[in-house]
């Protein structure tokens, strides 16, 4: 039902699939498997980010995080819930931009420990998209870095992304 309430979003009806993502979660819970509960978590806040329910992403983010901390080991979505946490505060108006770094470059270094370069990735585009306090030359710098680790033959939305907002950057700084 997770993946079905994805489609569903995609499809255009946010409240319909956010529904059944619930609904599914509830259901894979009720089992007591702790597998996938990150991923799936962080799926639905991404989704309550992109329809501007910040309070419920942020819950859901929560909830995956002590899911983690539960475990004694990092999750492999635990760097993505870091980088949701710090898109909801941004998204939710946190007065304290620190805050906000701090949930980012705690992802960073968890993704960097794992290492999970599609998390990294993830993690620097986004702060060099919303973080005003990072110099434009940093940026560039953060994003060339990044890049340069992935294969010339690689092409995802997130690279295509990461690429936009550096060739953004780099026309700035010219």
């Amino acid at each position: 039902l997770v993946m079905q309430g994805l489609i569903t979003i995609e499809d255009g009806n946010a409240d319909s699939g956010i529904e059944q993502m619930k609904k599914g979660i509830m259901l894979h819970k009720a089992t007591g498997a702790q597998i996938w509960r990150t991923d799936q978590n962080a799926h639905l806040a991404e989704k309550y980010l992109s329809t501007n329910q910040t309070e419920k992403a942020l819950e859901a983010i929560h909830e995956a995080l002590i899911i983690c901390q539960q475990s004694g080991h990092s999750d492999h979505f635990e760097p993505e819930l870091h980088r949701l946490r710090a898109l909801a505060l941004y998204q939710q108006g946190e007065a304290n931009p620190e805050a906000i770094s701090n949930c980012f470059f705690t992802g960073l270094k968890l993704a960097q420990a794992q290492p999970s370069l599609a998390h990294e990735l993830r993690i620097i585009t986004t702060m060099c998209e919303i973080l005003e306090d990072i110099p434009a030359s940093n940026k560039i710098s953060m994003l060339n870095e990044v890049l340069s680790k992935i294969p010339e033959k690689c092409e995802t939305l997130d690279i295509i992304r990461a690429e936009s907002t550096l060739s953004m950057l780099q026309k700035r700084a010219s």
